[in-house]
């Protein structure tokens, strides 16, 4: 009997997964980047620091499904340079990308420095399970910070910097 009751909850649970939706969707949020001139002059580079605030649950998708999202899974993440008021802008290596929900959070350091010019493309990559924990930030349907700090070869800089988290939203209208 207790073969019987486990063959069928498992019947039961692989049936009810043959109905599962599958809708891929893209999340962003746009840094806005102001490197000003620090109090202090020096001769040397300048920090900076911008944050910006995803919520999951303003994408027509995800809200869609809000009630029957079994997981949000981050497929690919990077960060667009969309614009940049200088030319000769160089953000030196070491430039981190952090996003997070307060609980848990991954960060992504370039081990290079960049020319920012419109249109490059920072991959963030999947190293060590970082999409599984921005995986798990999005399922909880909480609201994502992301930070981007780093130095920057100028002052007077005004770069926007706009992250994408490429996701596959996996919900049971059942």
């Amino acid at each position: 009997m207790l073969v019987a009751l486990t063959t069928f909850f498992t019947s039961c649970e692989s049936i009810k997964s043959v109905f599962d939706v599958e809708v891929e969707t893209t999340l962003s949020g746009d840094l806005d980047i102001d490197v000003e001139e620090p109090a202090v002059k020096s001769a040397g580079d300048t920090y900076f620091e911008a944050n910006t605030v995803i919520d999951p649950m303003t994408d027509e998708q995800v809200e869609k499904y809000a009630d029957n999202i079994k997981q949000i899974r981050a497929d690919n993440i990077a960060a667009t340079v969309i614009d940049s008021n200088l030319d000769g802008v160089i953000f030196r290596e070491g430039m981190t990308i952090t996003m997070g929900n307060g609980d848990k959070s991954v960060t992504w350091r370039t081990g290079n420095e960049y020319a920012i010019v419109p249109g490059l493309e920072f991959i963030l990559p999947d190293t060590g399970g970082l999409y599984n924990a921005v995986s798990d930030i999005l399922t909880a349907k909480e609201m994502i910070t992301v930070s981007c700090t780093g130095y920057c070869n100028k002052t007077g800089v005004k770069v926007k910097l706009r992250t994408f988290i490429e996701t596959t939203v996996i919900a049971n209208p059942l």
